[in-house]
């Protein structure tokens, strides 16, 4: 089978009162039929809810081969730079994926894309956290943006992880 796959996009957090936002997906569901993807949405070092209170945009993917995964479009404005994180939450991989790619892509008509700004590499292993950065004065915005992850062809299907976007301006 070709490819991983990923969830819809999910707006999470809040930090802009006391409540927090649980998040978009509703139902403990991931956006894919009714698959849960058994991923903690909150941790940090200490096992706390670190990240519940930042404003945030967040699916999860599966790697299943070395074929590239794609997220869906983004479904907000990207008006900016933003930090992009990959397995924020510390998710145990089924195995190392390797030194994986992350590209920003972008299209006119959301169907043929192109690379927009080669992020760099997330060296993976099974629990790395990697960050990585997008310039928006560098390389601008287009109608339909994602992120294109390019792993080894190793089966983490069963293990999928986060990946949280943090827009620079809000």
């Amino acid at each position: 089978m070709a490819g991983g796959f990923s969830s819809q996009w999910r707006r999470m957090g809040s930090n802009k009162n006391g409540t927090v936002d649980p998040g978009t997906s509703g139902g403990g569901t991931d956006g894919i039929g009714t698959t849960p993807d058994g991923v903690s949405n909150a941790q940090t070092a200490t096992g706390a809810s670190g990240t519940n209170n930042q404003v945030r945009r967040e699916c999860t993917m599966w790697l299943r081969d070395d074929n590239e995964t794609y997220t869906p479009n983004f479904n907000w404005a990207v008006n900016g730079d933003f930090t992009v994180v990959m397995n924020g939450t510390g998710q145990t991989l089924a195995g190392d994926p390797g030194d994986v790619d992350v590209v920003i892509q972008g299209s006119v008509d959301g169907t043929n894309f192109m690379d927009m700004q080669d992020l760099g590499t997330w060296d993976a292993g099974t629990t790395a956290i990697g960050t990585l950065v997008y310039d928006f004065d560098t390389y601008g915005v287009m109608p339909y943006m994602r992120i294109n992850v390019d792993g080894d062809a190793v089966d983490n299907s069963a293990k999928p992880f986060k990946i949280n976007v943090f827009m620079h301006n809000g």
